[in-house]
């Protein structure tokens, strides 16, 4: 097996006095704080456990759906699609593990309703519950 030094990061965390090791005597590399994202298996997270990132991704990737969306005169229905396919699995594929709380998911709720309601060329001042 072979270990591709230039991709190699390292990171670990001392969890009783919640600060980082010194990595520096480790000669494989680039060292990585703790608290610095990492992608693993598709999820935003940091070896402290924190999920913070993931959570603020799925935001990112809503938002800047719905910004694409506004953009172009597509069917509704195509714009309804794409909202299903690429909006609802992003969150679904990391909601189990992304510890969501109620407020954040109503946030997000929100959102969606925006984009369906930009999918649908509905007025915005539309109440959510339809």
């Amino acid at each position: 097996m072979k270990i591709n030094i230039g991709k190699t990061e390292v990171t670990d965390c001392d969890y009783t006095r919640k600060c980082p090791l010194d990595l520096s005597i480790l000669q494989l590399g680039n060292g990585k704080p703790p608290w610095d994202p990492v992608k693993y298996l598709r999820v935003r997270l940091t070896i402290t456990r924190d999920l913070t990132f993931e959570r603020a991704y799925v935001r990112k990737k809503t938002l800047d759906t719905i910004k694409l969306l506004a953009k172009y005169m597509y069917y509704p229905q195509h714009i309804y699609y794409v909202v299903q396919v690429d909006i609802i699995p992003i969150f679904r594929y990391s909601a189990a593990i992304a510890s969501w709380d109620s407020q954040e998911i109503v946030k997000l709720e929100n959102l969606w309703m925006r984009s369906f309601k930009k999918s649908l060329k509905v007025n915005a001042s539309l109440p959510d519950m339809m």
